[in-house]
């Protein structure tokens, strides 16, 4: 992932609670076990095609990771985004905000929450499954249900359903996509707040 930006330490000038410590601390051994799966090393890489063929169509063609690679990334991504985590994003991001010592800090803290909402909420391409639109989120929500970590019965049909409109390819690109989108909220937050890693002990560190 490119590191171009201007990096915001944030410092804290109110007290901490002990469940909101433990929930920064939470955060921040979920970057760093986010950081060492196999895709952030190599690079997020991913892209797809979309080809017209006379007499054939459109032909759509996506270039992801391995499976397997795919599967520790998202287990890895889940913390930040199931809302009872600990480490879940938002949550952090609004201990954050209360906290900070400065205006700019909380700025930065906004941008980040428009990051994440915008690379799992927007619409992609209007795409409607029986009048309804499809965002990412929800396509997280499906395949984290109905294949990645649970056997949900009503979701796995419900993402059968998208996957007939999207394509299986195209549905797990969006879904990859939509994953390192928000990705780059998460560790831009891990970069601002690291420094507070000294109000970890091991004991809440490790919950």
């Amino acid at each position: 992932m490119s590191d171009n930006r201007r990096h915001i330490e944030v410092h804290v000038s109110s007290k901490l609670t002990a469940d909101e410590i433990k929930s920064i601390c939470a955060y921040l051994r979920r970057a760093k076990e986010l950081l060492e799966t196999r895709i952030m090393k190599n690079g997020l890489k991913i892209s797809s095609n979309l080809k017209y063929e006379a007499g054939k169509g459109i032909a759509i063609t996506v270039d992801l990771p391995d499976e397997d690679d795919l599967r520790s990334f998202y287990l890895a991504f889940r913390f930040f985004y199931l809302q009872k985590e600990p480490a879940n994003f938002l949550r952090i991001t609004n201990i954050i905000h209360r906290v900070a010592d400065d205006a700019l800090a909380r700025q930065n803290i906004d941008n980040l929450k428009r990051l994440w909402s915008g690379a799992l909420f927007q619409e992609m391409m209007h795409i409607a499954v029986n009048d309804t639109e499809v965002t990412p989120s929800q396509l997280l929500d499906l395949w984290f249900n109905a294949y990645y970590f649970h056997s949900d019965e009503y979701k796995s049909i419900r993402l059968s359903e998208i996957n007939e409109v999207l394509t299986n390819d195209l549905s797990r690109f969006f879904l990859a996509n939509a994953v390192i989108e928000a990705t780059k909220a998460v560790l831009k937050l891990y970069d601002s707040i690291r420094g507070l890693a000294n109000l970890c002990t091991k004991s809440n560190f490790d919950t």
